[in-house]
């Protein structure tokens, strides 16, 4: 009789554990159904042929990721920042970030000019020629927030600077102007050698959808677990 009770206690434990586990289970295919969703939304706002002409004073009205636009200003062509730990087809390099002063100062923004290879060696750091003298530019815009578990200093002293991630307000700093906290990313190239074939995802929805579909996989297998331990459970206290 002992050991029956001993059974059922430990019975009941894994089902009490597994009813903790179910709730999280069942979170995480949500979240994973909303970033697909997210994904989705991202995938066609990139794929929009809508162009807009932004001023500069409405920028913080842009809403969603990756919006058409069009901008008039030039370059500060002695300081621009390479964006380290970028990779194409496996290999290592840098985004080139340029510092692009609006029309009529209206503040600077970050503009994307495209990806570089590394090199040889991190010690000699590409050489970018940036565009002189007035400029109409035009690309995808996005807001671009500090990420708070990368670095806030830069890597080398002296221009270009080699930064681990954008953050606005740091490298306003650095360049001693104000930045708007938006990144565009070019439409067409403006420096030979540049690749700007942007990649506008890392994960795709489906796979989001995949890893949704194995957590409601599990969640019901866990279900069916609990139903099938209760009823042992029952058997077992009427013999």
């Amino acid at each position: 009789m002992i050991k029956v009770q001993d059974n059922q206690g430990f019975k009941y434990m894994l089902i009490f554990a597994a009813f903790l586990l179910l709730p999280l289970m069942l979170f995480l295919g949500f979240w994973q159904l909303d970033r697909a969703k997210e994904k989705t939304k991202l995938i066609e706002s990139w794929g929009s042929v809508e162009a807009l002409t932004i001023l500069p004073s409405k920028l913080d009205l842009v809403t969603g990721e990756y919006r058409s636009a069009l901008f008039k200003g030039h370059f500060d062509i002695k300081r621009y920042f390479l964006l380290d730990n970028r990779t194409r087809a496996g290999r290592p390099g840098y985004e080139v970030i340029g510092l692009f002063n609006l029309y009529q100062g209206s503040g600077n923004l970050l503009v994307n000019l495209g990806w570089v290879s590394l090199g040889q060696s991190r010690t000699v750091m590409p050489i970018v020629e940036l565009p002189n003298g007035e400029l109409d530019i035009s690309g995808r815009i996005r807001h671009v927030s500090k990420n708070v578990t990368l670095k806030d200093t830069a890597i080398n002293e002296g221009w270009p600077k080699v930064v681990q991630q954008l953050d606005p307000i740091a490298l306003s700093e650095w360049v001693g102007m104000p930045i708007h906290a938006y990144e565009l990313k070019l439409a067409e190239p403006l420096i030979d050698g540049l690749d700007i074939s942007w990649p506008v995802l890392k994960m795709q929805p489906e796979r989001h959808l995949g890893y949704a579909v194995q957590w409601f996989a599990m969640s019901f297998g866990l279900i069916c677990m609990i139903v099938w331990s209760l009823k042992q459970i029952k058997r077992e206290s009427y013999e």
